[in-house]
């Protein structure tokens, strides 16, 4: 009786173990065969281990070769703009603000050694003056960069919703397809001077300058 009940347990280990076998995609001659099974699936995933670091060694070597080159993108920078939903209207600080972010970030991209801002022509700042707000030009920035000779156009808001809160917004968009390029925002306490720079530098720094 012993003889008998040890039988049907060894046919159950058995097709468990070709149930794994088989679901490592191997033939029906290969389930007689564990080894060759292991075997062949080992090889099978070593095959595509060295394709993949070869993409990345080839991919890594572009980058490089890229970044040799000393190849500076062009930024055309058109400004900060405040959305301000708090109870209190835009005071002249405020919108002096705008203007020492955008120097950070703009300060920031050149010395990177990455980006170069480019100037913008008179004519193009008394279009951007007679535009609507870029926040809601639909894509007008991106016309704009193309005609300052840019390959990337740089902007961003403030919204304002106490003064506690506040969202800084940095957006860089390419010119030379219309797609977006980057786009980050960061919360910030405190409606000072120290805190709207503080908050712009953590921006570009983590987000931008370090990542790319």
């Amino acid at each position: 009786m012993s003889t008998n009940r040890r039988r049907p347990t060894k046919r159950l280990q058995y097709r468990a173990a070709s149930t794994n076998i088989h679901d490592a995609e191997t033939t029906g001659e290969t389930m007689k065969h564990p080894r060759i099974a292991v075997s062949k699936c080992a090889r099978k995933i070593a095959r595509r281990a060295t394709q993949a670091v070869a993409f990345m060694v080839i991919g890594t070597g572009i980058a490089c070769a890229q970044a040799d080159a000393g190849k500076k993108l062009k930024v055309a920078f058109f400004g900060f703009e405040i959305i301000n939903t708090s109870p209190e209207p835009t005071s002249d600080i405020e919108k002096q603000r705008l203007v020492m972010i955008g120097d950070t970030l703009t300060k920031m991209l050149v010395d990177s050694g990455r980006y170069e801002v480019v100037p913008l022509s008179d004519s193009l700042r008394q279009k951007i003056d007679r535009s609507a707000r870029i926040t809601g030009c639909n894509g007008c920035q991106i016309e704009w960069a193309r005609e300052a000779g840019a390959d990337l156009a740089a902007w961003g808001t403030v919204q304002k919703v106490s003064n506690l809160i506040l969202n800084e917004n940095a957006y860089m968009d390419d010119a030379r397809s219309g797609t977006a390029y980057f786009s980050q925002s960061v919360d910030i306490r405190g409606n000072t001077d120290e805190s709207w720079v503080r908050g712009m530098r953590y921006l570009l720094r983590y987000n931008l300058l370090e990542k790319r």
